[in-house]
């Protein structure tokens, strides 16, 4: 196998070669495999092969949750730190990724995806943000500042959200919050996917959030609210058990082997299949840096190089993992290859309704090169316009 191309972005004038390549696309590994030429950008040829190398080439990866890396928190930037933190994506193949922001007040929140959304990534790009709150539970607060919670929505948060709807992919939600359906309605006609998540909803508001367009679980099994009895003493489910039940959402998952063990994510893959589940990092800026004390928004967090918890130690706060390193986890779990690079790559980009590279000539490229175990051998990304909002 030849690599044409070694910088983090392919130039116009240069061509990739591939030689021996079998493609993984929608669930499944081709029979043949394939020579592939990419030409300033995109996929000029394929053709059968006479040789397998054994590797693969699959979609790059995308991440629909993560808060920053490298020492980065997306509510604080600058072009050198965006630069930074976007590379740092890209070098674990991830293309796109959503930067994602803790539950804050709504007028500084609107600065923050501002400054973010004024810089130009010359790695990975952003797609819209995911916003954890502030309309979410101090009852499953987890890592997320208290004082910036909301339990009720009020029409006048309207005349901020609509400032920054093109900028929003995802928002995270309690569906017990008080006027929470007028909240749902407006998201999703603007295009917004809406999570539940940092609850402590019910299986009937749950439900009927779902009727306005609440279509995903924010990483289930962490800061979900679970079943319960209700103050009729009736047995209620939770958004966990709801997220696992319900063929209508697709759930997010930290496979960090901390946040959720091997056991547990092949219950969670028993419920729900490979096709509606998005393995997300959730990574703070801690990730890829040396152990020690960083921040997620305003709040103190330390990492052991492992995963991240609160400063006091109270609580988790995030992972350090990456989303390869995901896909290598959950490989040796016994998932099949196809099916964990579907988890990283086409489940998220079908869950936000991004593009999903195919293997067409002409098709713009947008593919990791990996080998049987998951590694991350080359990223060929044939786009450099920043994906700033939706419109």
């Amino acid at each position: 196998i030849t690599f044409g191309v070694t910088e983090a972005m392919i130039k116009e004038e240069k061509t990739s070669k591939l030689d021996g390549v079998r493609t993984i696309s929608n669930g499944e590994i081709s029979k043949d495999s394939y020579d592939i030429v990419i030409e300033s950008g995109r996929l000029k040829s394929i053709t059968k092969s006479i040789v397998d190398t054994g590797l693969y080439i699959c979609p790059a990866y995308v991440d629909i949750h993560t808060h920053g890396a490298m020492g980065v928190d997306f509510s604080s930037v600058d072009q050198e730190k965006v630069d930074k933190v976007s590379q740092y994506y890209f070098s674990h193949g991830i293309t796109h990724v959503c930067p994602t922001f803790v539950a804050t007040p709504l007028e500084l929140l609107e600065k923050q995806i501002d400054s973010l959304y004024s810089f130009n990534p010359s790695g990975a790009l952003f797609l819209g943000a995911h916003i954890e709150g502030p309309y979410i539970s101090p009852k499953k607060k987890g890592a997320q500042p208290l004082e910036n919670m909301r339990t009720e929505f009020v029409s006048a948060d309207l005349n901020i959200l609509d400032w920054i709807k093109d900028k929003l992919e995802i928002v995270t939600l309690c569906p017990a919050t008080h006027n929470v359906l007028q909240l749902v309605r407006y998201l999703k006609e603007n295009g917004v996917k809406v999570q539940g998540g940092h609850d402590d909803s019910n299986d009937k508001q749950i439900r009927e959030c779902m009727k306005e367009g609440l279509d995903g679980v924010t990483h289930i099994f962490c800061a979900c609210s679970t079943s319960r009895r209700d103050e009729n003493f009736d047995r209620v489910l939770g958004m966990t058990e709801c997220g696992l039940s319900f063929d209508g959402l697709t759930v997010e998952v930290i496979a960090d082997n901390k946040h959720i063990s091997q056991l547990l994510f092949e219950f969670i893959l028993k419920c729900k299949t490979y096709r509606r589940v998005c393995l997300i990092s959730d990574s703070l800026s801690c990730a890829g840096m040396p152990n020690g004390k960083y921040k997620l928004g305003e709040e103190d967090v330390v990492t052991d190089g492992k995963v991240c918890y609160l400063a006091d130690m109270s609580a988790l706060a995030g992972s350090v993992t990456s989303i390869d390193q995901m896909v290598r986890n959950v490989l040796s779990y016994g998932v099949e290859l196809e099916q964990a690079v579907y988890m990283a790559a086409e489940s998220p980009r079908k869950y936000v309704n991004y593009y999903v590279p195919k293997f067409d000539i002409g098709e713009q490229a947008d593919y990791n090169v990996i080998d049987e175990n998951g590694n991350v051998l080359a990223t060929l990304f044939g786009q450099r316009k920043n994906i700033n909002n939706r419109s």
